[in-house]
């Protein structure tokens, strides 16, 4: 489950793979920035429900759900995807909040491959 919730916080946390697969993604290997935060705020939401995960964590769960919440798509969508990534301050604010959410979960973004996929599965809580 962590290593689940984890993997859906990588692609908002890392600012390289939005540069790789937001603002430079081709036809075939692309994030659309609503997908990536539709899928995290069901993640969240669907992490508040269970019981392996502790007060620190669900606060900041509650954090992401709250950020994403502040997200303004009719600003988003009238901006390129580069001012998304290095100016919008809603979306940096969810970024830094979902990176620090991995960490709290024992995560770093070195956790993971260049294509966002976790190097080593867990199998017990960090």
């Amino acid at each position: 489950m962590r290593d689940n919730v984890a993997t859906r916080l990588f692609d908002i946390a890392s600012i390289d793979t939005q540069i790789k697969y937001i603002l430079h993604g081709t036809k075939d290997e692309y994030l659309l920035p609503s997908e990536m935060v539709d899928i995290l705020y069901y993640g969240c939401k669907y992490l508040m429900t269970e019981n392996d995960f502790n007060a620190n964590e669900l606060l900041l769960s509650q954090k992401i759900i709250d950020c994403i919440d502040k997200l303004n798509w009719d600003e988003i969508d009238k901006n390129s995807v580069e001012d998304l990534i290095y100016h919008n301050t809603a979306w940096i604010n969810l970024r830094n909040t979902a990176l620090e959410l991995l960490k709290l979960l024992g995560y770093s973004l070195d956790d993971f491959d260049e294509d966002g996929n976790l190097k080593n599965e867990r199998k017990s809580n960090v």
